[in-house]
């Protein structure tokens, strides 16, 4: 029977559904969409967090309780690559099975999902009740059991406990226990805080205590996650900016929430690859996630206007310039040097200066990991977070029109004007001394930040659109490279002025590169005269259709 896919389905908050034709009528699936804070943590900082006087009480006399989650997937994980995880899960105490659907929707520490519960008897999928979720419609099949495994397992050590905070009740859970499949197995240490009612400011208000006693960190995987890893050998990779989700009658103030989720997630999503692999992609992946989380802010500015707006794009600004050593001489590395050592492989003085400067990269991802894992970095992300889902700026009464405004109204005049001011610029190019140039390349940067966020708003109106937007974007992005390359020379002229003056073998090499830089100097430029070009001629795509 043809399905018509997950993402059409309707899905209810504390609704009953029932059985669907052909099934048992005794199948009662609980459909709920829950909001959930999940952060990491040590073994360590689990013994302290029971010990915390806002939850022992609530611990008093509990014991752990022993749950053995098995999760299913076809052979391919097509599950996981529509963003659902399926799982039975046992309670050793009591002999409780559930059989629960997540879909795992992206977080940066908050996650807030649906999820389709049901109560069954032993440990087998129920079939009934998996025809009471979209699992039919995701796999495309009225018997999805039958293309079901099992793929790995979550064995944890769970204590679990509400307490109230002001007006909220929050579900307060730590775990501790190991995702396994075959012989792989990775450690799980987290705690989550599940808000049964109330707001998500409480959420918050409790995690900033905690944070006081103990290390914790926005998770960014869910436990589904971390097993899929293990399945898929999956290593930490560079992560490139994720899609926030805009749709033509999304309002101002859901927008900015959706893009600046979307651009924190990129910045925690690049930070395994960073600490594990230093990976230089990982290093810039993360400095776009923050500049595109500020260029959001910038954007949005008239409508989440509060106290604590420039002391956290302050904040993001600091850990920014941290990233930007190791960045400027990661580049430097891989083009200037590596060109030069290309061209002289035989040279002393050029493997001198490649030495130098690596030894200045080593030191500057050492000062990052030392940033990482400072509490600094995890004040930052904590705030951040909190300010982004339940800022002051989302009850100001002043802005309240303009948080409630369609963002295509934001969107069009924002666009006009930065495109407007660009295309001055870009018509004169050649005249503007490098200073000049540097600061258009910011400028482009920061629209093509707003045409990517603010591209899906109107492509969805026809294919048109959709055809300006993807060649607006591409125009701007080979426009940002090639200013990029002119502002290489002043980069390394910048970081070669710190050699030592009696480096003389570093001073020579360094020279070789200023001179390669000026030969290249008139091509660099009409590189970047043809991009300027073909951005002027790009057409505007959000204007009335035409």
């Amino acid at each position: 029977m043809p399905r018509s896919g997950a993402a059409g389905l309707s899905r209810g908050i504390g609704a009953q559904i029932g059985d669907r034709a052909g099934m048992m009528s005794d199948a009662i699936v609980q459909a709920v969409t829950e909001t959930e804070l999940k952060l990491l943590c040590s073994p360590a900082d689990l013994a302290v967090l029971r010990r915390h006087k806002r939850l022992r009480d609530a611990f008093a006399g509990l014991r752990p309780r022993h749950l053995r989650a098995t999760y299913y997937d076809t052979p391919d994980l097509r599950l996981r690559a529509a963003g659902f995880g399926l799982r039975l899960r046992r309670d050793a105490a009591t002999g409780a099975v559930h059989q629960t659907l997540k879909a795992e929707a992206a977080g940066a520490g908050l996650f807030q999902r649906d999820e389709w519960e049901s109560a069954v008897a032993g440990e087998h999928l129920d079939r009934a009740a998996l025809a009471a979720t979209p699992l039919p419609d995701i796999l495309q099949t009225d018997d999805p059991a039958a293309m079901l495994q099992a793929v790995f397992v979550v064995e944890v050590e769970r204590l679990s406990a509400p307490i109230r905070i002001r007006d909220a009740v929050i579900e307060v859970t730590l775990d501790e226990g190991a995702a396994i499949a075959g012989s792989a197995r990775t450690a799980i240490c987290e705690l989550e805080l599940e808000l049964v009612s109330g707001k998500p400011r409480d959420l918050f208000a409790l995690a900033r205590k905690l944070a006081r006693k103990a290390d914790l960190r926005p998770a960014l995987q869910s436990k589904a996650e971390t097993g899929y890893a293990l399945v898929t050998g999956a290593r930490p990779a560079p992560v490139k900016a994720f899609d926030a989700g805009l749709h033509p009658d999304i309002r101002v103030g859901e927008a900015f929430r959706a893009i600046a989720r979307a651009s924190l997630r990129q910045v925690l999503a690049n930070e395994p690859a960073l600490v594990q692999m230093r990976d230089p992609a990982a290093v810039h992946q993360m400095r776009v996630g923050l500049r595109r989380l500020r260029a959001a802010v910038a954007l949005f500015r008239p409508a989440i206007r509060d106290r604590y707006r420039k002391a956290i794009t302050a904040e993001l600004r600091w850990l920014a310039s941290s990233l930007g050593d190791a960045r400027e001489l990661d580049v430097f590395l891989g083009t200037d040097v590596a060109r030069m050592r290309h061209k002289r492989p035989k040279s002393k003085d050029t493997a001198a200066l490649a030495a130098h400067f690596e030894g200045a990269r080593e030191e500057a991802y050492a000062h990052i990991l030392e940033i990482l894992s400072g509490p600094r970095y995890r004040a930052l992300l904590f705030d951040t977070l909190a300010w982004i889902e339940a800022g002051a700026w989302q009850g100001k009464a002043a802005a309240r029109k303009a948080r409630a405004m369609p963002v295509a109204v934001l969107a069009r005049d924002n666009l006009a004007r930065r495109s407007k001011d660009v295309r001055r610029r870009a018509r004169i190019l050649s005249s503007l001394q490098v200073e000049e140039r540097h600061a258009l390349r910011l400028d482009v940067k920061k629209l093509r930040y707003a045409a990517e966020f603010f591209a899906p708003v109107f492509a969805a109106r026809d294919e048109k659109s959709a055809r300006r937007a993807a060649k607006f974007v591409r125009a701007l992005a080979q426009m940002q490279e090639r200013l990029g390359e002119l502002n290489d020379a002043a980069t390394s002229l910048s970081l070669t002025g710190r050699l030592d003056r009696n480096d003389a073998a570093g001073r020579r090499a360094a020279k070789l590169i200023e001179e390669d830089h000026v030969g290249r100097a008139a091509e660099s430029l009409a590189a970047a005269r043809d991009a300027c070009a073909a951005f002027i001629k790009a057409k505007p795509f959000w204007k009335a259709r035409d």
